[in-house]
């Protein structure tokens, strides 16, 4: 649930810069203000009814705005129009691409954690998982699988290098 945060967050660090750097002071500060406002009053109606899962959902809606943000600052700094239909359709592909993350990651991979170790293990293939999930759905552009295959060439080389290397 709190995952999703993290990625709203990220886009709000690169927002946050960007429009200090263009000194647009008080749209950070009645955004930020606006989004304390909003955990408040979200805060108030969920807690009492579900306690610390409602703190999350509370959390967790009142980033939401950050991805309005985004899209509201590229239209009116960078005068990108029409990108509503690309973010809907982004948002659709990691939101299945996360759902079905969620379904293997707790009936396949959760049952195999017994230890750290298997812990350190599972936790770190499963952020290839993702990956593969993401590409087997055909969601990431040739250009973006080119880029990945000569960066994974380059590694390979870079490994077989050291290695001759030492030998």
């Amino acid at each position: 649930l709190l995952a999703f945060t993290n990625f709203c967050l990220a886009l709000y660090t690169a927002l946050y810069s960007f429009l200090l750097g263009l000194g647009r002071l008080k749209v950070l500060v009645v955004f930020s203000l606006g989004v304390v406002l909003l955990n408040c009053l979200l805060l108030f109606a969920l807690v009492p009814r579900w306690g610390i899962i409602g703190a999350a959902w509370a959390y967790v809606l009142s980033v939401i705005p950050v991805v309005l943000l985004f899209w509201w600052v590229e239209k009116q700094y960078l005068q990108l129009q029409g990108r509503m239909r690309f973010y809907c359709l982004l948002y659709l592909k990691v939101g299945l691409v996360s759902v079905l993350y969620w379904l293997v990651a707790t009936y396949v991979l959760l049952p195999l954690v017994r230890s750290m170790m298997s812990l350190i293990v599972v936790g770190s293939g499963s952020v290839f998982l993702y990956v593969l999930l993401y590409a087997g759905l055909g969601f990431i552009p040739a250009e973006d699988r080119q880029s990945f295959k000569l960066f994974f060439i380059a590694i390979k080389q870079k490994v077989l290098t050291r290695h001759v290397a030492s030998e």
